[in-house]
Formats: structure tokens, C-alpha cells, sequence
């Protein structure tokens, strides 16, 4: 699922969590304009699944990504954005060096 940090951005710009989705949507699409903007056609978006992605995975575990959407994007990357796909990758960058940091922490702490 997508992280709660990513949908604070996203909602900090109105982007809801259905069109961040979880496959080719706006988030992953905005992230792509961030990084590697000449290998995203944005003339092509089309949203794809946009509806709750809560209780989605079960079905995309037992169909496949076609049984939800037959364009295969779960999302609408209609608005992505190079700016919050920035923001979405700092955002995410942090969360993993805090993570890693505490990891590193705890791997430090004596056993007792």
C-alpha cells in the first residue's frame, strides 16, 4: 500500500489517495517526471483503477493487475507532478534513512 507519508504530500496538493494509486498513477508517474521526465509520456496518461484501494491487494494476489484494470495502472496520473514526485521521493528517502538508523541502533545495543 501506498505509505502514509507519500498521501500527507499528496493531500497537502489535493491529490487524492485513489489517484496516487499504487501502479502507474500519480505517484508513481510524478517520482518518473522527477527522475527520468524524457521517458514519460504524459500525452498518454489514462486513469486506470481509481477506486478504494483498500482490500485491493487479495484480489490482485488471486487475478493478477488485469483483473482489477485492463489498462494496468492502478491510479490516475493525470496530474502527476515532477515537483511532488520530488517531494514524494524526499519524503520516502528520509523514511528509510530513519529506519536504517534505527536498525544500525539496535543492532549496537548490547544483548543482555
Amino acid at each position: 500500500m501506498v505509505s502514509d507519508h507519500i498521501l500527507a504530500v499528496a493531500a497537502i496538493d489535493g491529490v487524492s489517495a485513489e489517484a496516487v494509486g499504487l501502479h502507474a498513477g500519480e505517484g508513481e508517474t510524478s517520482e518518473m517526471l522527477a527522475l527520468h521526465p524524457h521517458l514519460v509520456h504524459t500525452d498518454r496518461a489514462v486513469a486506470g483503477y481509481c477506486g478504494s484501494m483498500a482490500g485491493l491487494m487479495p484480489r490482485l494476489r488471486s487475478g493478477g493487475l488485469r483483473a482489477v484494470t485492463p489498462i494496468g495502472t492502478l491510479g490516475d496520473a493525470g496530474d502527476a507532478a515532477a515537483a511532488r514526485g520530488k517531494r514524494y521521493l524526499a519524503i520516502q528517502t528520509e523514511v528509510f534513512r530513519q529506519a536504517l538508523a534505527q536498525e544500525a541502533a539496535a543492532e549496537r545495543e548490547p544483548v543482555s
